[in-house]
């Protein structure tokens, strides 16, 4: 009899359509999954897929789909089971070829998860968000659609990827302790991100750098200026979504509004400019993963005052390489901003934020646990 010695090798990545925030993420697992030497099936949609057809990395197969949201709650609703069959669709056409998905930002996808589970494929989710929370604070009125969903994905996976072990806890992941394995996907490229500028040379600048919806918390960020008037500081704002003409409003109409630069959108190859531009980025979240806004404003030297969620207390330690809010009310924000301000021992704090994302985000030693989980997977 002749023995079948084909083995299926390739990974595949699934995320769901989304916009231009998701691209970071998406590039860095394909970065990482590149140690492995093989094939990458990357289904994707919308910017997140223009991009990546544009970039044409020889050893990713893209295939990508266009997602309408809708205006209308049922229109939201069909074209969102829509867009997961048809990312099921997608899987079942290279079963052949994939033996493990990894979704990304995509825990509350059930079908395309069912799919993977029938073409007897791996599936491992990288809980990158709470999608219960997020609609909560998006206030689309799914979060108990999807806290099921989600919960459904997570028993039919078999793993989930958390970044740190805080966002076990952050999430309502207890459950699932025997599935989850710690490997976060984050690393910082030294030659995009470093310090330009020393701290104690650059304006007293307080930044905001992400999206602008309920969970991000910038509308806290935005109210924390008003107690700043009398303060010498300057700020820039970038970043859009759903709340943009509430944040923009609110520029217009308060006294500071000449000292705010609001910028809707930069290139990933301005960024490091813009970090070196500001000596404080706040980070005033409800929920998060691990924000790659963090890493990168820590790897450029600049100080970070951030929300006590997520793996965020497992990176920043209080006063040595960073701060933490201990709520993220306005006041409070302003407060703190003020306080840290006025620190004579910010360059050290910038030094050792340097040190700790050099030590732990780097590309070499996050390829190595993701190799050995592939390798684990398949044995």
């Amino acid at each position: 009899m002749r023995r079948n010695v084909n083995r299926k090798k390739s990974i595949g990545i699934i995320t769901f359509p989304g916009a231009e925030t998701g691209i970071t993420p998406v590039s860095q697992l394909l970065r990482i999954a590149e140690k492995s030497n093989e094939k990458i099936y990357l289904i994707t949609g919308n910017e997140i897929m223009d991009h990546f057809l544009k970039e044409k990395k020889r050893h990713v197969i893209i295939h990508g789909l266009r997602h309408l949201r809708g205006k209308y709650v049922i229109t939201r609703i069909m074209n969102y089971l829509l867009t997961q069959v048809r990312l099921g669709i997608k899987i079942k056409k290279y079963s052949r070829f994939v033996d493990i998905w990894f979704t990304l930002s995509a825990s509350h996808l059930i079908i395309p998860t069912i799919f993977a589970k029938q073409s007897k494929a791996k599936i491992i989710p990288i809980a990158t968000d709470s999608p219960p929370k997020m609609a909560t604070f998006q206030k689309s009125g799914f979060s108990g659609v999807l806290r099921a969903l989600t919960k459904i994905t997570y028993l039919l996976s078999d793993y989930i990827i958390v970044y740190s072990p805080l966002m076990i806890k952050e999430y309502g992941l207890e459950f699932f302790k025997k599935k989850i394995l710690v490997a976060p996907q984050h690393f910082i490229d030294p030659k995009e991100l470093f310090l330009k500028q020393p701290i104690e040379k650059r304006n007293n600048t307080i930044g905001f750098i992400g999206r602008f919806t309920g969970e991000k918390g910038i509308l806290n960020f935005i109210e924390s200026i008003k107690y700043l008037e009398n303060e010498n500081l300057n700020f820039i704002v970038i970043g859009h979504g759903d709340q943009e003409h509430r944040v923009l409003d609110f520029i217009q109409n308060i006294k500071l509004s000449n000292k705010i630069e609001y910028i809707k959108w930069i290139e990933r190859s301005s960024l490091s400019d813009y970090m070196n531009k500001i000596k404080l980025l706040v980070i005033p979240s409800y929920t998060e993963g691990l924000p790659n806004v963090m890493l990168e404003a820590m790897a450029s030297g600049t100080i970070v005052l951030a929300s006590k969620v997520g793996s965020i207390p497992d990176v920043i330690t209080d006063g040595i390489n960073g701060f933490l809010l201990r709520n993220n009310d306005p006041k409070t924000i302003a407060e703190k901003i003020v306080e840290i301000i006025k620190k004579e021992n910010l360059r050290e704090i910038s030094t050792n934020a340097i040190s700790y994302i050099k030590k732990y985000f780097s590309l070499n030693p996050i390829q190595r646990r993701y190799n050995v989980i592939i390798h684990t997977l398949r044995n």
